[in-house]
């Protein structure tokens, strides 16, 4: 179990470089509808003109945008993934390594991890000058 849930959490980014890049993708096959649509011919391998290049390309074109959005959504619920295998305790530069994100990344998911109520500074440790946060519910995980 702790081998998958690593291998799950590892693969954070490659999972979200291929939802940008598909993201992307639809974004640029919409515009080309738009300028396959405006030029009034029909160019290969779109083959829209008139109202169905903006009946067509606007879709796809939400659709591309959603993908990106949630691509960049902070990842949440990998970090209290992660900090169940750390016994409920992170410090950001170890949520920044486990998850190969970055430093300003990992400060940002343990700010809104304490804003909410799910992680406190714990007084008592420290690690190398690093605030040590104590994530709370993570047995339940």
């Amino acid at each position: 179990m702790h081998n998958e849930l690593l291998h799950y959490i590892k693969s954070l980014n490659a999972r979200r470089s291929r939802q940008r890049k598909f993201g992307w993708g639809l974004i640029v096959f919409g515009i080309l509808a738009y300028v396959d649509g405006a030029a009034g011919t029909s160019l290969p391998p779109i083959w829209f003109t008139g109202l169905w290049a903006f009946l067509i390309g606007t879709p796809i074109i939400i659709a591309g945008v959603g993908v990106l959005l949630v691509s960049y959504k902070l990842p949440v619920r990998e970090a209290l993934m992660f900090a169940g295998m750390q016994q409920g305790k992170l410090t950001a530069p170890a949520l920044s390594i486990g998850l190969d994100i970055t430093l300003d990344t990992a400060e940002e998911i343990l700010r809104q991890l304490a804003q909410k109520g799910y992680a406190q500074v714990s007084s008592e440790d420290m690690e190398d000058g690093a605030v040590v946060y104590q994530i709370s519910g993570v047995s339940r995980l």
